[in-house]
């Protein structure tokens, strides 16, 4: 008879979760390997039954995958106060000051916006989905999602007080539709 299935996970954690925090150590802070190693354990109870006797290798290529994942978050979302914070006009180098400023002008113009607009923006600047998955989030076909962002940073742009020095590039997304 097979024991527990909490016990068994128990144990595999024990026996696993040292080398998993030691990998993830190697290669981000504190912080970051805890959140990723708590995640790689919560994958590994979803696939429990199918792991192997030794799944030390399998452990770790969760934890790298999901290691990536987060930095590759981290990275949509730095390209994304890049886009809205960083370029102003008529100035090649902005100091703190005025990017403290240009950040709550966006932050105020999208607080001018309805729930819907905001969610289709952020889908796509901050999440980095594509037009088809922030649709497929959403609700809607491509189509009208595409229409649905075009209408939304139009009104972003807009809510944008005037006397803002804040660039008005649009959102850039790497799928058209």
């Amino acid at each position: 008879m097979r024991a527990d299935p909490k016990a068994r996970f128990q144990a595999l954690y024990e026996s696993t979760s040292r080398n998993v925090y030691a990998y993830l150590r190697r290669h981000c802070d504190q912080d970051l390997a805890e959140t990723v190693t708590s995640e790689v354990y919560l994958k590994a109870w979803r696939h429990f039954d199918e792991l192997d006797a030794d799944p030390i290798g399998w452990l770790l290529a969760v934890a790298r995958t999901t290691l990536l994942d987060h930095y590759r978050s981290r990275a949509r979302r730095s390209r994304l106060t890049d886009d809205f914070f960083t370029v102003t006009r008529g100035r090649s180098q902005a100091g703190p000051e005025t990017t403290v400023l240009e950040r709550q002008a966006m932050l105020t113009a999208l607080t001018r916006l309805s729930e819907e607009d905001r969610e289709a923006l952020l889908l796509v600047g901050w999440d980095g989905l594509s037009h088809s998955s922030a649709a497929r989030v959403l609700g809607c076909s491509s189509h009208a999602f595409t229409k649905r962002l075009s209408r939304a940073w139009q009104r972003f742009e807009e809510s944008l007080d005037p006397r803002d020095e804040i660039s008005r590039r649009p959102i850039v997304s790497k799928e058209l539709s």
